[in-house]
Order: C-alpha cells, then structure tokens, then sequence
C-alpha cells in the first residue's frame, strides 16, 4: 500500500482521501438515514395503531359516557321536549359512538386488543338493545319500569363496556410504550453504531491522511535537504534519495528535476572551472602577445618615422633633381635652337658651294665665310657636347635616385607588411613609389642611350669638321683646286647637312624625353612628399594602436584576476 502511495499522484491521493471522506459520510448519512426511517415507521405504527385507538377509544368513551348521562336524564324527566332533545343528542352521540368504533377496526389490533375489541362491540349492541327499549318505555311514560331495566341490566352492561374500553385503552398505551421503548433503544443502538461508525471512518481517513501526509512530507524533507546541500555548494551524489527517482508522482518528478538540476550544475561548474582555467592561460598568452605587438608597433613607429625622414629627404633631393632637369632642357632647347640654325647654315653653305660654280672669285670669301660657320659649328658642336656630357651625368643621377627610392620602397614595403592591416595604405603607396622609380630608371637609360649617340654623332662631325678646315686651307694655297675643293665641300656639306638634321630630330627626341622626365621627377616630387605626409599619418595609427595595445593588455591582466576569482569562486562547489 505505502508502494502505491509513493507511486500516486497527489492528486490522486487526495482524491482517495476525498472518496474515502464521502464513503464515510455516505455511510454515516445512509445509517442516519436508515434508522430515523426506522424511528419514523416506528412513530407511525405507534401512532395509526395505537394513539389513533386511544383517541378513538377515548371520544368512544365519551360518546358513552354521554349518551349514558341522556339516558338517565331522559328516564328522570317527564317533558316530551325535553326527551325529544336529549333523544335527539342520543342519536347523535350514538352516531359518534359508532365512528369512533368502526375507525378502531381500521388500526392494526393484537389478538388480545381484537377479544377486548370484540367484548366492546357485543356489549354495545347489547347496550343499543337495552337503550332502545329504555327510550320507548321513557317515551311511553313508563320511566319507572325503563329505570328498573337501566338499573337491573343498563348499569352493569355500561359498566361492563367502560371496563373493556378502559381496558383497550391501557393495552393500547402499553402496546405505545413498549414501541416507544424499542424506539429508544433502537435510537440508542443507531446512535452507538453510528458513533461506532463515525469513529471508524474518521480512523480510516486519519490513517489515509497519515498515509498520505507521510508519502508527501518524508519526501519533502529529504528535497529540503538536497536543496539546502545544493544551496551550501555540495553536489556530492548522494544515495539516500536514490530510490526516490523512480517514484511516479509529483515528488518524483521534484527529485528528478532536482536532480537533473545538480546533475546539470555540476557539468556547468565542472565546464566554468575548466573555462576558467583556458581563460587564465588564454589571458597570460594575450598578455605575452600584447607585450610582443606592443614592442613590433614601437620599432614599426620608429622605422616608419626613419621612412617619413628619408622620405622628406628624397623630396628633396627630388626637388633639386627637377631643378637640374629643367635646366637641362633649356640647354637642350637651346642646343636645338643651334642646331636649326645650323642646318640653315648648312643649306646657305650648300647654296653658297652652288654659287661657287657660277662665281669662282666669290669662291675665297664664301670660304671664309664658311670657315668662319664651320668655327662656329665646332664650337655649337663643342657645347652640344658638354651640354650632353652633362646630361648623362644628371640620368646617372636620376637613375642613382631611383635604385635608392625602389630600394625605400621596398623596405617601405616590408615595413607595412610587418604592421598587418594598418599598413595596407601605405603599402599601396610604397608600390606606387617603386613603380615610379622603376620607370625614372627606364627612362633615364633611355636618356643615356640618347646622349651617347649623340656624343658619337658629335665626334663623327667634329672629324668631319677637322676635315672642312683642312680643305679650306688648300683652298687658300691653291685657287686651282677650288672647283674640287667645292665638290669637296659641297659633299662635306650636305653630309654635313643630312648629319645636322639627324642631331636636329636627336634634340627634339632628347628634348620630349627631357620634358616627360621633367614631368616625372615633379611627379615623383609630389609622391614623395605624399609619402612623406602618410608615412606620418601611419605612425600616428601606429601610436594609436600603442595605446590601443596597452589598453588591451590592462583588459587581459583585469581578465585574468576575474578568472582567478572566478576559479575561486568555482572550488567552492564539492563535486
């Protein structure tokens, strides 16, 4: 029974103890019910049996007693009136008499009541008899002879029926008391059996109730102390409530949900220690690797601002590089300007030799005039030449200038990598940097292709201008050869001419190609200067994520005290 207790619901219990109550009640009211019916049926007998006969004995009795009293009256009075009143009231009372009689047969009668009963109604027929013939003497005026049959039979028979209606009377009022007594004693026993009965029922629902508080409240105690252990920290397994789990009921389900709740804790402290314990070893190594950014971003800051400073000095070595370059293409343009003039002073020698043809006595003084244009042809030539010498010497420089501007660029480079993200930008910048200076280079040895063709050029009409001097002077020792020395001449001329115009398109090459690295060095001016401005403004970021690494490294030092607490608070818990 205690094993079906542990099993129910408590619902289920206390509808069992509800039922059990109504049961009881139900018993007791169906008792109650029982033997006040019983008391009922037993009042009824009593009284359709026995008090209706007393009361119908009793108004028989009276009507007997009365109609007595009218005879006598009527045998003492002599008024015809008068006898006819009181004969009147006799027949009334007569008429009494007899429903009064005839309601006590309707009731039940015991065997000695039904004799007495029996004794009654012969003694009234006997007695109507005796009255009859009293009212016809009284009547008649006989009263004395109906005085004598009243007195010889009337009396004795009136006192006879008395007797016997006396009689029914008392037996009936017995017969009421002893069913009065049964009554009694049965109410007595109902009220003892239902006491008995009450008794029984509050036993059999105190002892459910016991049942059921001992099945609800044990358990409840052994929660409480899992509770309050949980509650002290100790998620110890403990046995003592092990058979609890497999109950079906509420307090079942309590001890499995508790259960599963410490179960449940217990890989959750289990988890936050081991959480804890990466957590402390995590904040150490972040410790170690903010230390480690934190040094990286402070060399970082002093390479970018060695980069910001060689920067600021390769803008300016830029600047006077551009400088240079533009007074090279003056020279150039001037050299250029020369040689124009010069292949029109080709072309009028050229003419001139033409003419020479026509007027041999002109023939000496167009020579000296072109001796004296050769003179300055040599010279233009001598200057062309240095003017070239020295562009070569500024490529060397330009290209000097690009080997250690890619050389930066690529430390430059090196350098944003290292720093990661915040690097990106300058890398980009880096790269333009280096492409710009791989394109300086190109261009530069270009320039010095240039210059060196033109150098061979110059050294190729510097011979032939060797050569116009020789020839000139055989023209003054000998005017015989004048007209060779003109052919001479003439071809020299035009070879002169044609090599003219060569160095002529040479300076436009050399002069476009001038301007466009001109136009590159400002370029690579204003690139420097920008590198120089974000090589500042990435070592700002850098300084900016110095503090933001120190700020880190204070996070993951409070980090790893919480977690320190938090493994303290955590070894609280008895596992």
């Amino acid at each position: 029974m205690f094993k079906l207790m542990d099993n129910a619901k408590i619902r289920v219990k206390l509808v069992l103890l509800i039922f059990a109550m109504i049961i009881g009640m139900v018993l007791v009211g169906s008792m109650g019910w029982f033997q006040t019916r019983k008391a009922q049926r037993a009042l009824d007998t009593m009284y359709n049996d026995n008090l209706n006969q007393v009361a119908s004995l009793s108004n028989a009795g009276t009507a007997l007693m009365t109609d007595f009293t009218n005879i006598l009256r009527l045998i003492a009075s002599d008024n015809t009136s008068y006898q006819m009143a009181v004969l009147s009231d006799i027949i009334e009372k007569e008429k009494n008499l007899d429903i009064n009689i005839k309601k006590i047969s309707t009731t039940n009668l015991g065997s000695d009541e039904d004799k007495i009963y029996a004794s009654i109604k012969e003694n009234i027929t006997a007695w109507k008899e005796i009255k009859n013939k009293i009212i016809e003497l009284s009547t008649s005026g006989n009263t004395q002879e109906a005085s004598a049959i009243y007195s010889d039979n009337g009396d004795t028979l009136f006192r006879k029926l008395e007797a016997s209606v006396t009689s029914l009377i008392n037996a009936n009022i017995k017969e009421a008391s002893d069913v009065y007594a049964k009554s009694l004693e049965s109410a007595r026993q109902a009220s003892l059996f239902l006491i008995i009965l009450m008794i029984a029922v509050s036993m059999v629902c105190i002892i459910i109730g016991i049942v059921i508080a001992r099945s609800i409240t044990g358990p409840i105690s052994t929660i409480v102390s899992i509770i309050r252990k949980t509650a002290g920290f100790d998620l110890v397994f403990d046995e003592s409530y092990n058979s609890m789990i497999n109950r079906k009921d509420e307090i079942g389900i309590i001890i499995n949900s508790i259960s599963d709740m410490r179960h449940s804790l217990n890989n959750t402290i289990t988890e936050l220690h081991n959480i804890s314990g990466t957590m402390a070893a995590n904040s150490e190594e972040l410790t170690t690797s903010t230390a480690e950014s934190t040094k990286s971003i402070t060399q970082v800051t002093a390479s970018l601002d060695e980069i910001a400073k060689g920067n600021a000095n390769q803008s300016e070595v830029v600047s006077k590089t551009s400088e240079h370059i533009t007074e090279i293409v003056e020279h150039i343009s001037q050299a250029n300007d020369a040689t124009i003039e010069n292949e029109k002073a080709v072309i009028l020698s050229l003419e001139a030799v033409t003419e020479g043809y026509n007027a041999i006595v002109l023939t000496s003084e167009k020579v000296l005039e072109s001796t004296s244009v050769s003179e300055e042809v040599n010279r233009s030539l001598e200057d062309l030449s240095k003017s070239v010498i020295k562009v070569g010497s500024i490529t060397d420089v330009i290209n000097s200038l690009a080997s250690q501007t890619n050389l930066l660029s690529l430390n430059a480079a090196i350098e944003a990598a290292r720093a990661g993200t915040a690097g990106k930008g300058f890398a980009v910048v880096a790269d333009e940097v280096r492409k710009l200076a791989e394109e300086s280079s190109n261009a530069a040895k270009e320039i010095n292709s240039i210059v060196q063709a033109i150098i061979a050029n110059n050294a190729m009409t510097a011979d032939k201008m060797e050569r116009a001097k020789e020839l000139e002077a055989e023209q003054s020792s000998a005017v015989d050869t004048t007209k060779q020395a003109f052919d001479k001449i003439k071809i020299s001329v035009e070879v002169i001419a044609d090599k003219t115009k060569k160095v002529s398109e040479m300076l436009n090459t050399i002069d476009k190609a001038s301007k466009e690295i001109s136009s590159h060095t400002h370029d690579l001016s204003t690139l420097a200067e920008e590198s120089a401005a974000s090589s500042e403004e990435i070592s700002a970021s850098c300084q900016q994520q110095l503090s933001a690494m120190e700020i880190i490294a204070k996070a993951s030092s409070d980090l790893s005290v919480m977690a320190q607490q938090l493994d303290g608070e955590i070894n609280k818990f008895r596992l």
